[in-house]
């Protein structure tokens, strides 16, 4: 018997999930805060995240590349601020 095993989630729960993984990120090493910002992929659009910290869609890509990066405060606030717009998300999808 070959095969993959396919779980199916809700988009409430990939919300919640990527909540709780965003919200235990390191954000002292770089990579992590890169993969906060990587993870929202599908989820916002480049425009919207670029809009909602105030930063062009330039610094944005610069960000994923982790060619340049937000001091440690503002990661806290940007890493605070995915993690209630996820759940909020989340919630109006019920």
């Amino acid at each position: 018997m070959s095969g993959s095993l396919q779980v199916a989630i809700t988009f409430e729960e990939k919300c919640v999930a990527l909540a709780q993984l965003i919200e235990c990120a390191d954000l002292e090493k770089d990579a992590h805060f890169v993969a906060t910002i990587t993870l929202c992929d599908g989820l916002f659009s480049d425009g919207q995240i670029a809009d909602e910290f105030g930063v062009s869609l330039f610094t944005l890509v610069r960000w994923r590349h982790g060619q340049s990066l937000p001091q440690l405060y503002a990661r806290k606030s940007i890493q605070t601020r995915i993690c209630s717009v996820l759940r909020a998300k989340a919630s109006f999808q019920i």
